[in-house]
């Protein structure tokens, strides 16, 4: 990320400011997704300073996959679900509110399974269905791996249009192939403009 001041920075513990755009995070860290107790600390920290946070599966995956597949085809996927479901249920997402998330691969799979998620809360906790849905709806997710009509239309339903970065998976694949792929979806130019500069422009708090 580049290194510039952002709006809303707090100053660093030697008095000074950490002069970037956010930080990245994987989405496990010897298998502790980041709504563990562990990562309390850290998280009240980068609420603090209103950070941009942004969210990457990590290579490190337990479990098994399908025999003759490589295993990140699908526990990339399924480990960011995991992470953005473990900072709901354990409050993370409510309690610091501050930190913009965003999580690559247009989430994992929670534009298809927040639906599941809020229909088998009971209500009678501290996370009613429409309190879940409005949580992961302020979560911003990027668009890498998922350039394509299906997977886009379930994002684009499920999330605002102002959430939705463009982002590629370089160096894991050629960023040109997806950017073609990319440029072969059809999206009405202003949501285009919106995906490709404008949300991540507002989000840096990028005034040109």
């Amino acid at each position: 990320m580049n290194t510039v001041t952002t709006a809303g920075q707090r100053s660093g513990p030697n008095g000074g400011q950490h002069k970037a755009d956010g930080i990245a995070l994987l989405s496990n860290y010897d298998g502790r997704w980041l709504g563990d107790i562990e990562f309390r600390p850290l998280m009240s920290e980068l609420n603090r300073r209103n950070a941009v946070v942004f969210v990457h599966p990590t290579l490190a995956f337990e479990g098994r996959t399908v025999p003759g597949l490589r295993f990140q085809i699908l526990e990339a996927p399924f480990d960011t679900t995991r992470t953005i479901v473990s900072l709901l249920v354990n409050g993370v997402l409510s309690s610091c509110p501050d930190i913009r998330f965003i999580f690559a691969h247009g989430g994992g799979a929670i534009p298809y399974l927040a639906g599941r998620v809020a229909a088998l809360s009971d209500g009678s906790g501290d996370m009613p269905r429409d309190q879940i849905y409005q949580q992961l709806r302020r979560l911003y997710f990027d668009t890498a791996l998922v350039m394509n009509e299906p997977a886009l239309a379930a994002l684009r339903t499920f999330s605002p249009q102002s959430r939705i970065l463009l982002g590629t998976d370089s160096p894991f694949l050629s960023a040109e192939a997806e950017i073609g792929a990319w440029r072969n979806v059809g999206l009405d130019p202003t949501v285009r403009g919106l995906i490709e500069r404008d949300n991540a422009a507002a989000l840096l708090r990028r005034r040109n």
